[in-house]
């Protein structure tokens, strides 16, 4: 569902050219984005005030923008 969503998103994007931070912990999203041919460009770091909040990383493949998170 995650390589659909993503293909369809692309097709919409200007010049064909898409960034996805995703989280380290979901390997499958490493080898989706890898697979579909997508390099790393840049890092990001994810920081929190007091203790980072309970996430199902597994099942996120990407945030919705850098400021939201």
């Amino acid at each position: 569902m995650a390589a659909a969503l993503l293909c369809g998103l692309a097709r919409h994007a200007p010049d064909g050219r898409v960034c996805v931070d995703a989280p380290d912990a979901n390997a499958a999203a490493a080898g989706l984005l890898a697979g579909l041919g997508l390099v790393p460009s840049f890092e990001t770091v994810r920081m929190y005030t007091g203790p980072a909040p309970e996430a199902d990383l597994a099942g996120i493949y990407g945030v919705t923008s850098l400021e939201l998170g």
